[in-house]
């Protein structure tokens, strides 16, 4: 997972295995909290947490959800760019086999369109999931089978809420 704030254009995205997850331009409450130091007057500096984040007091936030399970963390003081998360997760993606290698991502987060390629495994077939429910991101819906020829667009219209997730199917 990667997530990138650009501070010029108010943009930010998350990514999910290389490819767009969900994007937002400047939307009012749901900034990445990176609370430094709590809102005491002991103002302690706070750790960097990685799937969780600080509440200003200084607890974590989401403390009733179950602890995650990451892989490999990078923190980055500036956004990259879809093909830069791209890239990157193609690099690394042979540390963790069996996951396809996603090539040419497009994204246009003002009016959802999306559309990605993938290197298919021989005699493999994929499922494209989509979630649009930003309270619940895992709410997957599939929305292609029988993807073979590893290359998926989604144009859906003003529709700027969406997450995806390619999938081998069994």
């Amino acid at each position: 997972m990667t997530y990138t704030y650009d501070n010029v254009t108010g943009i930010k995205a998350c990514y999910k295995d290389g490819v767009l997850a969900h994007s937002e331009t400047n939307v009012v409450g749901t900034l990445l909290n990176t609370f430094g130091s709590d809102n005491t007057a002991a103002a302690a500096a706070l750790p960097f947490r990685v799937g969780a984040q600080n509440n200003a007091d200084g607890s974590r936030s989401g403390a009733a959800v179950p602890s995650l399970t990451i892989a490999k963390v990078r923190v980055y003081d500036l956004a990259l760019t879809a093909a830069q998360i791209a890239d990157t997760y193609n690099t690394e993606r042979v540390q963790f086999p069996g996951q396809p290698r996603i090539t040419n991502v497009k994204v246009n987060p003002g009016n959802g369109f999306v559309s990605f390629d993938w290197v298919p495994a021989p005699g493999k077939t994929y499922e494209v999931q989509r979630s649009t429910n930003a309270a619940n991101p895992s709410a997957w819906g599939v929305i292609a089978t029988g993807q073979s020829s590893g290359s998926y667009t989604n144009d859906p219209a003003g529709a700027p809420i969406n997450f995806y997730r390619l999938r081998i199917e069994p």
